[in-house]
């Protein structure tokens, strides 16, 4: 029984700790002003993200091999990830390229 109400609680903090450290990233702000305005330690930010990370990536980062190749038709970059494929062409923005890579990533 006890283990179950501690899979509870480790989910419940898990899904706040997500959504804190959403609200951080999505600010604007740097870490470190982030958790000035919200009153939250540094290492205290850190440690959730960590948790939040292993999660979401139970065994760890992964590295990808990406092919170079001369670029044709004007693109300099093909990203696949899990069958979805963005190409960024010469010349693209920052702003462009996070707005695809974020879209990747929330697939």
């Amino acid at each position: 029984m006890e283990q179950g109400l501690q899979k509870m609680r480790r989910g419940s903090n898990l899904t706040i700790w997500t959504e804190r450290v959403e609200a951080c990233r999505n600010s604007g702000l740097t870490i470190r002003r982030w958790c000035e305005e919200n009153g939250v330690a540094p290492n205290t930010y850190y440690r959730w993200q960590k948790k939040v990370y292993d999660a979401v990536f139970p065994e760890g980062g992964q590295f990808y091999e990406v092919p170079v190749s001369k670029p044709s038709a004007g693109i300099a970059v093909t990203i696949e990830i899990g069958g979805i494929t963005a190409n960024v062409r010469h010349g693209a923005d920052e702003a462009t390229i996070l707005a695809a890579l974020r879209a990747i990533k929330s697939c």
